[in-house]
């Protein structure tokens, strides 16, 4: 979705030259050119994939880490909970 925006806006910004170098291509230079965007997209979208798997790992690894601590933490208030009913009784 970012790159295809991205790519609108450097379209629209040089649109008077793109439009002059489209008209004076032939069919063979239009699908190399096709290729060339195809292969920018895929390469986009890769460094994009990776960007969010490392984004989304730290996130559920520091997630973890705090589940981690709650539990510990539950684990010694249910402990000194228990304790304490042990001596009212």
């Amino acid at each position: 979705m970012v790159f295809c925006i991205l790519a609108a806006i450097w379209l629209l910004y040089h649109l008077d030259s793109v439009t002059e170098s489209l008209y004076g291509l032939k069919l063979q230079e239009l699908t190399g050119l096709g290729k060339k965007a195809l292969i920018a997209y895929a390469v986009f979208c890769g460094i994009y994939l990776l960007i969010t798997y490392i984004t989304a790992h730290l996130t559920y690894k520091r997630a973890r880490r705090g589940v981690a601590v709650l539990d510990r933490a539950l684990g010694m208030l249910e402990r000194d909970q228990s304790l304490a009913e042990e001596e009212d009784i």
